[in-house]
């Protein structure tokens, strides 16, 4: 059985595919860089309070992300991660 990828034919169904495609994959960067932070915390036994975990879930900055992870690497406590 043959597969092909399903070609969008016009401008408006090419133009709202590609913003979900793009949606998503800033969402799953997201994701993995929350899960990241999540597991270098965790390795380095630092403590999360429940409104830091609650700020991890809500944050959709990867870049903020990314710095919390660098700064977890190091950190002894959960306010070294936030800046706190």
């Amino acid at each position: 059985m043959a597969t092909s990828e399903h070609k969008y034919l016009s401008d408006f169904a090419r133009k709202y595919y590609g913003e979900g495609v793009a949606e998503g994959k800033a969402e799953g960067k997201a994701e993995g860089a929350r899960a990241a932070l999540l597991t270098v915390v965790a390795a380095r036994g630092v403590a999360l309070r429940p409104q830091d975990r609650e700020r991890i879930a809500a944050c959709a900055d990867v870049a903020m992300l990314d710095a919390w992870v660098a700064r977890a690497a190091q950190a002894t406590v959960s306010g070294d991660v936030f800046g706190d």
